[in-house]
């Protein structure tokens, strides 16, 4: 009896310290999100050269941390940063000059500008992948540490297009759905990325801040 008492107590200790370590984990990585948006931010500015309509955003930004930590409380806190991030900059927010001369973005607009339905195995989904990576490497690491878990294709694909400024209406032909479902497709990203209190619009400039 007294070995098996041992052998409980060993394991919550070691699933606690395992759960410890974790979450210290998803802290840093979150405050790293939190550290890359504030820096991004003031590139932008910086490229827009217009900084009239920008607030001030050397308020504190660091995550309040007074209780402990757990998955979704840890997210909700980095999600609430990054839309306070968010109202700093002029909006709406334009799409990487970078990105907007890569081949990868001309031949997605090729396809916007022709209305035209986009397989999922098409290959623009991985030279589009390759160019926005090229440019900002922890991106897609990012919306996977907001949304807490791997992102699907469909999730990424869209992601990409806004990333790209491609809008609503033209996602319809891209994505060869109606209006009410290209809707569903940004709600829910919106929901993984930001929480579901958080108006759709929102993520097009967290996504391109990112």
């Amino acid at each position: 009896m007294l070995l098996v008492v041992t052998f409980l107590v060993i394991g919550v200790y070691y699933y606690r310290k395992s759960r410890w370590q974790r979450e210290r984990i998803e802290l840093y990585e979150a405050e790293k999100v939190i550290e890359q948006l504030k820096k991004r931010i003031s590139e932008y500015e910086a490229e827009k050269g217009d900084l009239d309509g920008v607030k001030n955003s050397e308020s504190d930004t660091q995550l309040r941390v007074d209780r402990p930590i757990d998955n979704e409380s840890l997210r909700k806190s980095m999600r609430e940063e990054l839309l306070e991030l968010g109202k700093t900059v002029v909006r709406p927010v334009a799409v990487s000059e970078t990105l907007r001369q890569s081949a990868a973005w001309a031949k997605l607009m090729g396809f916007v500008d022709r209305d035209e339905y986009i397989s999922d195995h098409n290959s623009v989904w991985e030279e589009l992948d390759r160019a926005v990576m090229s440019q900002r490497p922890d991106f897609k690491h990012n919306l996977e540490v907001l949304s807490g878990a791997p992102m699907n294709e469909r999730d990424w694909h869209m992601a990409l297009l806004i990333r790209c400024g491609v809008t609503p209406t033209q996602m319809t032909h891209v994505f060869g759905r109606e209006k009410g479902t290209i809707s569903y497709y940004r709600r829910n990203l919106c929901r993984l990325v930001l929480g579901p209190e958080v108006r759709t619009s929102d993520v097009d400039d967290i996504i391109r801040l990112l």
